[in-house]
């Protein structure tokens, strides 16, 4: 595989692979919420036969759901956890020339950059504020023909990462929308279009007058009209919108020439 990657990709410029101790946090975390999920399993049995004795079969689940359910969702997301971490401690990506090297084991997958139709980004925090506990970041690359990869901050140089794979890929997509654009076509990007009359969020249309400027703020996609008056601010998660600094982008160069 390495000599066809390499004749269609270019020469490798940079490996990264899960940090130490990546898959061990990612096991800690599953084993524990896989342990408070049998527990809460067990009260939730517990309160059910308690219920069933003392108040009949018409009580059980009103006894028995809270718990039950919260069981169930800590066991899926302990499984979860556990697949995650065993699937990122077989992952390696490296960097060429033009493109991306995927290897999961003994699968491999050549990513040209040309070839990456969307890219999802997402910063997840744990807990409120400055009391939070910690930070998840994925980057979701989705090919022209419709497979997904996932790459997770277990990778060291993350960060890199994300900026090489931005770097390689949105020239080509901005070229890609700005002719569409230019052809009068409509821009998808997740929950909102950008047309030659404005830009479209369901049923509300904000003319490109009435845009003042776009931005990224804490995982959101801000949209502030030009005037204060002329309606609130539209939000949109970062995470569901596609390409979303190529978004950004497109605004800020459309509300430049109004």
């Amino acid at each position: 595989m390495a000599f066809r990657v390499e004749d269609q990709l270019g020469p490798p410029l940079r490996e990264h692979r899960p940090r130490r101790g990546s898959q061990r946090g990612y096991s800690l975390a599953g084993w524990l919420l896989l342990a408070i999920g049998l527990g809460a399993g067990l009260l939730a049995a517990g309160r059910g036969l308690f219920a069933y004795e003392t108040f009949g079969p018409l009580a059980v689940e009103r006894w028995a759901a809270p718990p039950a359910y919260a069981s169930a969702a800590l066991l899926a997301v302990g499984l979860g956890l556990l697949w995650l971490g065993r699937g990122q401690s077989r992952m390696v990506v490296r960097q060429h020339a033009r493109g991306l090297a995927i290897e999961r084991g003994r699968r491999g997958s050549a990513i040209p950059w040309d070839d990456i139709k969307h890219i999802y980004t997402s910063s997840i925090r744990y807990g409120p504020g400055p009391l939070a506990l910690g930070r998840q970041e994925e980057l979701v690359l989705v090919t022209r023909d419709g497979r997904r990869y996932r790459l997770h901050q277990a990778l060291d140089d993350f960060d890199e990462l994300v900026a090489a794979v931005k770097r390689g890929a949105y020239p080509t997509l901005l070229d890609a929308y700005t002719r569409a654009f230019n052809d009068a076509q409509s821009l998808p990007f997740g929950p909102l279009q950008l047309t030659p009359e404005g830009i479209h969020d369901g049923r509300k249309v904000l003319s490109w007058s009435q845009v003042g400027e776009a931005r990224l703020e804490r995982g959101w996609l801000v949209l502030a009209p030009a005037d204060e008056k002329a309606g609130p601010r539209l939000r949109f998660p970062a995470r569901a919108v596609p390409n979303v600094d190529v978004c950004v982008q497109l605004i800020q160069e459309l509300t430049s020439h109004r």
